[in-house]
């Protein structure tokens, strides 16, 4: 079975070079004050500011996942975790979150005339309980804290702030920011005190499990899962 993963890629960040004095369709930022020729005595001079303007910028990548079991009567677990990349500058921080793609939640199969699916399991379940006890079996989740929980959608968090202007792209965040809600799946974040020690930052890792047996027909179960990162404000 293989559980797919889209990589998503957020907001690009561009460098803006300003000055005081009016730029020119690329021309110079900084014009020499005018200086008064040898002739007429005194000198003259002026001050010019740069101003740098940093943009955030904030990406996050993930690789497919892709699981094989061999099923048992009572049930198989596998498990399989891969890096979360999150390349980011922006200075307070960021939240990674999980949604898959769209309301369906379970692993269906790549024949659609095959209906039965691995569903997502029901409830935070410690992992020993989950691999001894053969209600659990089809059934998939990620793993966290020695648990498994289902992976949710979450519809404010699948719409990536690509494609946008500077202010629109800001408009899009802040309404992730908003809808972002307690139930919503966060996986890993970084604040203004870690974001640039990278030894004192968490490194962020998604791990899935699944468990299976031999009451549903072989082949390929999927389903999509949304990697959304969102930058503090």
């Amino acid at each position: 079975m293989r559980i797919q993963k889209r990589k998503t890629h957020f907001l690009a960040g561009v460098l803006a070079l300003g000055t005081v004095a009016g730029a020119v369709a690329g021309s110079a930022l900084i014009s020499p004050a005018p200086q008064a020729s040898a002739e007429g005595g005194t000198g003259s001079s002026a001050e010019t500011q740069v101003q740098l303007n940093l943009l955030p910028v904030l990406s996050v990548a993930v690789d497919d996942f892709n699981i094989e079991i061999t099923p048992t009567d009572n049930g198989t677990v596998a498990q399989s975790t891969g890096d979360v990349l999150v390349d980011s500058n922006n200075a307070s921080g960021y939240k990674v979150y999980l949604s898959t793609k769209t309301s369906e939640t379970g692993l269906t199969h790549s024949n659609s005339a095959i209906t039965k699916k691995i569903a997502a399991v029901s409830g935070d379940i410690n992992l020993t309980t989950y691999e001894s006890d053969t209600t659990k079996n089809n059934t998939w989740g990620y793993i966290h804290d020695s648990k498994i929980s289902a992976i949710p959608y979450d519809s404010s968090l699948t719409n990536a702030c690509t494609g946008l202007d500077d202010d629109e792209v800001a408009e899009c965040f802040a309404a992730q920011r908003a809808a972002v809600s307690a139930s919503s799946v966060k996986i890993c974040e970084a604040d203004s005190a870690n974001m640039f020690d990278p030894d004192a930052r968490e490194d962020c890792t998604l791990t899935i499990g699944v468990k299976a047996d031999k009451s549903i027909p072989s082949g390929t179960y999927s389903n999509t899962v949304v990697v959304t990162a969102v930058p503090n404000a």
